[in-house]
């Protein structure tokens, strides 16, 4: 439950970074580096927590439909996820993005 609340949480604040871009035609960032870095990896380990949980679900034969909150979850983070590599992030600040990136 934790990490679906986090997840909620992050995906909002990253959609809300997302929409600023959008409206403003520029990044506008509301998180330090550090923060914007943390946030990065926050959501790339919910992603490796749920892709884990649909494998093994999936290879206990459960059903697939009650992966659709999961999946859901991770369209949002995968559309929320390029808006956190503002410049001045793609080095430093215990990253390990590389600037292919």
């Amino acid at each position: 439950m934790k990490r679906a609340l986090l997840a909620a949480v992050l995906t909002a604040g990253v959609s809300g970074l997302v929409m600023a871009q959008g409206a403003a035609g520029g990044v506008a960032v509301t998180l330090k580096l550090d923060e914007v870095t943390a946030a990065r990896q926050a959501g790339m380990a919910l992603t490796g927590d749920n892709v884990a949980a649909m494998k093994a679900g999936i290879e206990a034969g459960v059903d697939p439909k009650v992966f659709v909150p999961r999946a859901t979850e991770l369209a949002k983070w995968a559309h929320a996820y390029p808006a956190l590599f503002p410049d001045g992030t793609q080095a430093g600040h215990d990253t390990k993005a590389v600037p292919a990136v």
